[in-house]
Parts: C-alpha cells; structure tokens; sequence
C-alpha cells in the first residue's frame, strides 16, 4: 500500500507519516514510498499558503474505473452497508466510506453528480476516532462527537472550538476518465483538485487494477489546456489573492505550518485511493442496478 510520488511541491520524507491509529490503519510496513522528489518547476511559497501535490498512486489491485465513476456520480447518497464481521449492514454515505474519518458532510446540486454541479463538502484531518467495525468518532458516554482538526474557529458546539473547513467546487470534468473541481470565493477561483484514473491491464488483457493520479493546487488558478488549471501569476492579483489564501489556510490554523496541511492532504489522498481495493467493488455490484451512474 505504497504510493509513488510523481511530483510534489514540498520536501516528503517517510518520517512526515507518522502512525496514526486513530485513523484509518497504517500498513504494518508504514507508508512507503517507490519514488519521490520535489516539482521542478514550482517552489512552494510558506509566505502565502500556496501549495501544490501531484500525486500517482501505486496501482490499486481489483478496482475498476467503472466503480470509481459510479462512486462519483452517486457520492451524495447512501448504500447498505455491511463491514466484515458485522451482524448486519447499516445505510451509510457513499462520501463516508471514501473516508469515513475525515468526511463530515456532502451535498450535491444536482441529482447526479456531473460537470457543472455545484458541491459543498465539509472535511477536516482528524484525530480521536476508533474503528468498530464501523467508524465511530463520538463519546461512549455522552455521545459527543470527539474529533479534532487542525482549523480553528469560533463555534464551539460544531467541533469543539475546531471550525470544519467547508469548500464548495464547480465539477468541470466528471467521466470514466476522471473527476475535477475548482474552487471559488469572492470571485476569485483558488483552487483545483483532479483525480484522473484509468483501468490498467496485463499484457494478456487481464484486469489488474486501477491507475489513479490526484493534482492539488491551492491559490490563485486560471484555466489551462486539457481541461486543468494551473498558477495564475498574474501581478496585480496573485499577491492580493493568495494572501487571502494566506490568512484562511495558515494563520487560521493551530499547526502554523504549511507543510503540516500538504503532508495531511497527501495522507488523506493516500487513504482514500488504496483504501477502495477493501469496499468500493462489491458495494458497487451490490447497488449499481439501484442506483445507476447514468439514467
């Protein structure tokens, strides 16, 4: 469960992985890494919070593109879920089994999730979570939700002093080939997140897996070719922009640390892509007749 690292905008070491059992397991052999080194043509900038990760996933074994398509289009709705060695399945959010520690909340515009839907997420890295064999991320006790995030804010019964960063994106792009997004405020797009996947075959023509790669960039963006969106360098509005970005992303977080945010997202990319080889295929068998990708 490795991931090879095709180009990213800030130094990774394995060290930055630390074994968090809190949230979804660890390998036994930790995270590795087949390659890595750092983006030669973007520096990461501490004084603005502008980041990037370019991430390729290791080839994830059983997963076809044809469930990863179905996942998105359907992320707003629920499945019956059965976890090994439960007694029974419970509905359960598609956008939570895709991380079930991490997600809060997910909402759709449109019935089907497609290009042109607007989204509003709500995910934040999180700690003080157990798994069961559901989730459960409450008090025994109280029933109090116990997570803790790096975010601060000011309401104090929505996360414990810990504001959840909510992000609502514009699908630009959502087919068998991938999924992409950008995000706005105040006018101003400032980010872009892309999951391109392909099926990947043996020479014999049998089903391997699933290649994936995952593009992050927050900051000021413009549209580029193919569909992706790439720095805006724009002088009059980078500097005023991604200062904005700045204030929200850095100095409203406990950690202070930009590379901190980029290592957590990159372990979150991480857990959600090489975590769909232990569910999305036969929830997918099991739900596609009822809930199809395309009506």
């Amino acid at each position: 469960m490795d991931v090879e690292i095709a180009s990213v905008a800030l130094p990774i070491a394995t060290t930055d992985f630390p074994a968090l059992k809190d949230r979804l397991p660890t390998p036994a052999g930790g995270w590795g890494f087949a390659n890595s080194f750092q983006h030669a043509g973007y520096t990461l900038d501490v004084k603005t919070g502008v980041l990037e990760l370019i991430i390729t996933h290791r080839l994830i074994p059983g997963v076809t593109a044809d469930a990863v398509y179905w996942l998105y289009r359907n992320l707003h709705k629920a499945v019956l879920y059965k976890p090994l060695g439960a007694a029974a399945a419970s509905p359960v959010p598609l956008f939570q089994l895709l991380h079930p520690v991490d997600h809060l909340s997910f909402a759709s515009s449109t019935p089907l999730v497609a290009k042109g839907s607007s989204l509003d997420w709500i995910e934040l890295q999180m700690t003080n979570c157990r798994q069961g064999p559901f989730w459960n991320c409450s008090n025994a006790a109280t029933g109090n939700d116990t997570r803790r995030g790096f975010v601060r804010g000011d309401n104090a019964t929505l996360a414990r002093n810990f504001l959840p960063t909510k992000v609502t994106s514009s699908v630009t792009q959502l087919d068998i080939k991938g999924y992409k997004a950008i995000g706005s405020a105040q006018g101003f797009t400032i980010s872009y997140v892309a999951h391109d996947f392909s099926n990947a075959t043996s020479a014999q023509g049998v089903h391997l897996g699933l290649n994936a790669k995952t593009t992050i960039r927050v900051g000021l963006v413009k549209a580029g070719a193919n569909g992706e969106y790439v720095y805006d360098s724009n002088p009059q509005l980078a500097g005023l922009v991604n200062g904005g970005v700045k204030k929200f992303l850095l100095d409203n977080t406990n950690v202070k640390n930009i590379r901190r945010i980029g290592t957590g997202m990159l372990l979150h990319s991480i857990q959600e892509w090489q975590n769909l080889r232990n569910w999305l295929q036969r929830v997918w068998a099991a739900n596609k007749g009822a809930m199809p990708a395309d009506v």
